[in-house]
């Protein structure tokens, strides 16, 4: 990737009518007036009917500069959000541990890139870097994709391999358990940086 100059960071603005260069990637805030949204019509993947992408380019403080998108479509009622970095790689990354004691901490934010990977030691369960794309959510939403990935297939398995259903279900009550804030659990994530 070839470097970009500075001034291609900046929302080009005609200087002819006393308006100001702004920075591309503004610091997200509370002040929702502030942060300047794109919205695009694009293709439902779901229907093949029009949908609406909604684009915001951010800098999250303390972490990075990122792209979130949104997408939904008025026709089927699909919706998809997704979370990607829009910085360069670094040569190190981070890893955040938090034991989940009780079900408020079920309600924390966190900001999951497509390169994270995220571990439940107690359960041997991991989510892989690059399985997933990248989102805001929080550790109740992500244990919830979790499940849903996990039940897609079941019950296909269940009439097919019925000892792997076993054992998958077994992971799937484990996790709702957790979800429920009924198990207590250690969250490791670790991620590169852009």
């Amino acid at each position: 990737m070839l470097p970009m100059p500075p001034r291609a960071l900046h929302a080009c603005a005609d200087d002819s009518f006393g308006m100001a260069e702004k920075p591309l990637f503004r610091d997200i805030e509370g002040d929702a007036d502030e942060q300047e949204t794109s919205e695009i019509e694009s293709l439902c993947m779901k229907c093949g009917e029009n949908g609406v992408s909604r684009i915001l380019l951010t800098r999250i403080p303390m972490f990075k500069e990122v792209v979130i998108m949104s997408f939904s479509c008025q026709q089927c009622g699909f919706v998809n959000n997704e979370i990607q970095s829009a910085g360069r790689i670094q040569e190190e990354g981070m890893k955040i541990t938090l034991k989940v004691k009780e079900k408020k901490d079920l309600n924390r934010q966190l900001v999951k890139t497509d390169v994270t990977s995220v571990v439940i030691p107690e359960l041997q369960f991991e989510i892989p870097s690059k399985s997933q794309p990248g989102e805001v959510t929080t550790i109740e939403g992500m244990l919830q994709r979790a499940v849903d990935g996990l039940q897609q297939d079941q019950p296909i398995r269940k009439i097919m391999d019925p000892d792997v259903y076993e054992k998958i279900q077994v992971v799937i009550n484990q996790l709702e358990e957790c979800q429920c804030g009924d198990r207590l659990f250690t969250l490791v994530s670790a991620f590169l940086m852009y």
